[in-house]
């Protein structure tokens, strides 16, 4: 298949599950011998991981060593999907308010909602969001008030912040 009928196939997909052009945008290049489809999330309340489940099975073929799991050159067509750089600082914005009382919170351990909760360990204000529920159990760094009202938003609108 070339790069241009699987860019078609792609966008097809996307097309029929009700994403628009103006919503994700498929770049598909050659990469030595390998082909590499770039998925990228212009819309900042479509959830990355429903995408992944639609494409990364139908598209994605990776040949790897047996023994050692290595990926193997050659004949391989991977998929990157990520947002758009930035989409999330504007719409997350509303929660700046919320985020800003959370980060000057003294507690080791604070509850944002049911399974979300904002850390602060040794009370040196180095931050982390930890998410301990049903649908993920992860935790990440909070390196600004931008960063948390990104992770708010994410667990708001797509109920994780592993997207």
């Amino acid at each position: 298949m070339t790069n241009k009928e699987l860019s078609t196939k792609i966008r097809k997909t996307l097309k029929e599950s009700g994403y628009t052009s103006k919503d994700i945008k498929v770049s598909v290049r050659s990469s030595l011998y390998d082909t590499v489809a770039k998925i990228t999330i212009h819309n900042p309340h479509i959830n990355k991981n429903e995408i992944e489940k639609l494409l990364l099975t139908a598209y994605e073929e990776i040949d790897r060593d047996i023994v050692t799991g290595e990926i193997l050159q050659g004949g391989n067509t991977m998929l990157f999907i990520d947002y758009e750089y930035g989409i999330f600082e504007e719409v997350a914005y509303e929660w700046a308010a919320t985020a800003k009382g959370l980060m000057h919170s003294k507690e080791e351990v604070t509850r944002i909602f049911d399974g979300l909760y904002l850390l602060d360990p040794d009370r040196t204000g180095v931050l982390s969001i930890r998410q301990q529920n049903e649908k993920a159990s992860c935790t990440y760094k909070v390196y600004n008030l931008s960063h948390l009202c990104e992770f708010i938003y994410k667990f708001v609108e797509f109920g994780t912040i592993a997207v």
